[in-house]
């Protein structure tokens, strides 16, 4: 074999490795970005699909809360626990309150949420889009020229806008209840002075940031389960495949953008 082969070769395995790794991500991000702008778009005829949009609100909210709420509480214990042991040593656990309300709010709350919305919501979302994609509903929807986008992912992604939000605040409620309850049996703490000291540096910032960001998960979990669910082909394991890629997908976005939106919303 000669070297100009050998070189030809491994200048394929490099194309195709890029083609795999770097520009079909890119090019999957694109159409994600630009499939969520038309969804948004199509805001404006949310009353026309009013019951649609209850219909899907019930079924993220609902079926959301159970998992996030069990989720949220060991995670304010768990936070509450492994600060405490260490705030101990300094004796310093009277300022558990402090960590756990601010760490619920800012950070636990809405990636919890958001990862378990990643995992119940887009995985729900993509399996019925990719059914409808193999048994060829949505080509029959647009052999109607009625929209997809408009018809089936805005109603789902705009309940998520609110749904996302709702249960966020919930699980920092929740969490911060099950850090105090883990304060006071295992370190002794006082609930007035836990409560006291976690709302006196508390602020509305905190509350806020962490509610814009479960709503930008929430966008982000149900525009990649609808995208993901039109890609599907292939019949039942396509199905399985897609709703596969949209939780993989929407979770790692959920960890990446907590990062960006950490660094703008609270940039010192």
């Amino acid at each position: 074999m000669s070297a100009k082969t050998i070189l030809g070769q491994v200048g394929q395995e490099i194309t195709n490795w890029a083609k795999r790794w770097i520009l079909a991500p890119l090019n999957e991000a694109g159409q994600t970005v630009f499939l969520c702008i038309e969804t948004l778009l199509h805001g404006r005829s949310l009353w026309e699909k009013r019951e649609e949009f209850l219909t899907q609100l019930r079924i993220c909210a609902i079926g959301g809360l159970p998992v996030t709420s069990l989720v949220a509480g060991f995670s304010g214990m768990i936070l509450a626990y492994q600060t405490g042991l260490q705030l101990r040593e300094l004796g310093q656990e009277s300022t558990v309150g402090i960590l756990v309300m601010v760490g619920m709010c800012r950070e636990m709350g809405p990636v919890m949420t958001g990862l378990a919305l990643s995992g119940l919501i887009s995985s729900k979302m993509a399996a019925e889009i990719g059914a409808m994609r193999v048994s060829e509903e949505l080509d029959a929807l647009e052999v109607m020229s009625i929209s997809p986008v408009k018809y089936l992912f805005m109603p789902r992604v705009f309940a998520m806008i609110l749904a996302a939000p709702a249960l966020t605040l919930l699980a920092d409620v929740g969490g911060i209840w099950a850090g105090g309850v883990i304060t006071q049996l295992k370190f002794d703490v006082d609930p007035t002075i836990y409560y006291g000291k976690g709302r006196d540096w508390l602020q509305n910032k905190d509350i806020w940031g962490g509610l814009v960001k479960s709503v930008v998960f929430g966008v982000l979990v149900s525009v990649v389960g609808c995208r993901q669910g039109m890609r599907a082909t292939g019949g039942a394991s396509g199905v399985g495949i897609s709703t596969m890629r949209a939780v993989v997908i929407s979770s790692v976005f959920v960890v990446v953008l907590d990062l960006v939106l950490n660094m703008r919303i609270w940039p010192d």
